[in-house]
């Protein structure tokens, strides 16, 4: 087996120094095969209508250079060259076709991640290089090979080689090996920098629900990856057990993908998060100062304790923008106008009042989930984001949707003055055990012009 390079024929970046790598097999001992039957890996560009996507030429493990290049012969020698043009360097392995055969196994998974084919990303930005280099490093990587000891002789310049790419399962990654970037993939991923404290690193959790420990230096993390929707990257933690005094600020400025959501500073550097619902400390070892615009809102939903610090020390929270709270108790009734990000409803009843929670139109049922973090509170899932309902006393006894488009202003006054529309009262779930009440009117302030305004 043997690692090559070819000179990149994109824009003829080739003659400027730029290399691509290829992985490639003789399937036959002595090395008598001649190359065109030789097996061969590569990552490329795949154009669809939804993107250009990461793609893995030969994932199947059977793709000879003939095929992948539709050339064989002195055709294909003029093309690509021979192997000593390609710099190509054997790969220590003992049980090659086995070593290969893993490669072709991690290849089609990484392929199935679709991927965003990003060229090149800035050190310090928030995106991320993810090309054809960052697929050959990720799968020799997999192999148990280091790859930043394993490249082709002669190779020139590779961006993407400091790139691992995870797979559809739940991955457990470090930075290591010379990877600075670390990507999650669909599974509910675990990833955890190194000691560095000059070195700029990344990490993106993509889909599922991440866990990212803290690491010193300037880091880049993201619950999700570059043109994946916030709201479809899960819920993602950062665990800064054992980082001492950590202060945390929102960003209300901020873009997805573009600018951080919030910024944690310690003694030990600079994190920017993007994405990142909630955090987890460490209550003996720690301390989350909130600076500006951000609040904390506890639970006891832990993932994934850290290993090295006593689990029953552990305090989790949501990460929440402030003044997020959009409506609180105002007697009977409150209406929530979705905004960005994670909002969040305190509900702080007091007294035996029926509390309904009024959702506006375009969010319909079957696109809320909802479910209890303990006794009183709740969590609603939407298409936008999450909305947490916390409920110290009595709680949300009902949430009422107002289906369809989104409605005029005058609509909602009627919804609010205790007049909903058939469908509406039809789809308010009974989310705590209470009589059967009737639809709450609001109290009297809420007509007040002043509010209004603020909510119209």
């Amino acid at each position: 087996m043997r690692i090559e390079w070819v000179p990149v024929q994109t824009y003829g970046l080739g003659r400027f120094g730029f290399d691509h790598l290829q992985l490639t097999f003789e399937p036959s001992e002595g090395g008598l095969a001649p190359q065109d039957d030789w097996f061969v890996m590569e990552g490329v560009r795949d154009h669809t209508s939804a993107g250009t996507f990461l793609g893995i030429e030969g994932a199947d493990g059977r793709t000879t250079l003939a095929t992948a290049n539709l050339a064989a012969r002195n055709d294909l020698t003029s093309k690509i060259g021979l192997p000593d043009q390609r710099g190509s360097r054997p790969l220590p392995y003992g049980d090659e076709f086995g070593a290969w055969e893993t490669m072709s196994s991690y290849a089609r998974d990484i392929e199935a991640e679709d991927y965003p084919y990003i060229a090149f990303g800035l050190p310090n930005s928030p995106t991320p290089t993810i090309n054809s280099s960052s697929a050959i490093a990720s799968l020799i990587h997999y192999s148990g090979l280091d790859p930043t000891q394993q490249l082709p002789y002669g190779m020139h310049l590779s961006p993407g080689l400091a790139t691992l790419l995870g797979t559809g399962a739940d991955d457990r990654m470090r930075i290591e090996h010379g990877f600075t970037t670390l990507l999650g993939g669909r599974g509910s991923d675990w990833l955890e920098g190194s000691v560095a404290r000059r070195q700029t690193e990344k990490f993106y959790g993509g889909e599922g629900d991440d866990v990212f420990r803290w690491s010193p230096g300037f880091n880049i993390v993201h619950g999700g990856q570059p043109q994946l929707d916030y709201a479809a990257d899960g819920t993602d933690v950062i665990d800064y057990s054992g980082a001492g005094e950590v202060t945390i600020t929102f960003n209300p400025h901020w873009l997805a993908h573009r600018t951080p959501n919030f910024v944690a500073v310690s003694e030990h550097g600079i994190d920017h998060l993007f994405s990142v619902e909630r955090i987890q400390w460490n209550a003996k070892t720690d301390r989350i100062v909130l600076g500006d615009g951000i609040d904390l809102l506890e639970d006891d939903r832990i993932l994934q304790p850290s290993s090295s610090l006593p689990a029953a020390h552990t305090r989790v929270a949501w990460l929440v923008e402030s003044p997020q709270p959009v409506a609180r108790h105002m007697a009977a009734a409150d209406v929530f106008i979705r905004g960005s990000g994670i909002d969040v409803i305190i509900d702080a009843a007091a007294g035996a009042d029926v509390e309904a929670l009024l959702l506006p139109g375009g969010i319909v049922p079957g696109g809320a989930a909802m479910f209890r973090t303990d006794a009183g509170d709740l969590v609603l899932t939407l298409g936008c984001g999450e909305i947490v309902v916390a409920a110290p006393d009595e709680g949300i006894d009902r949430v009422v949707f107002n289906c369809g488009a989104a409605s005029p202003c005058e609509d909602f006054r009627l919804l609010i003055a205790g007049v909903p529309s058939a469908e509406a009262d039809a789809a308010a779930p009974l989310l705590w055990p209470a009589a059967d009440y009737a639809l709450p009117t609001l109290h009297a302030d809420w007509h007040v012009e002043a509010y209004t305004a603020a909510f119209f």
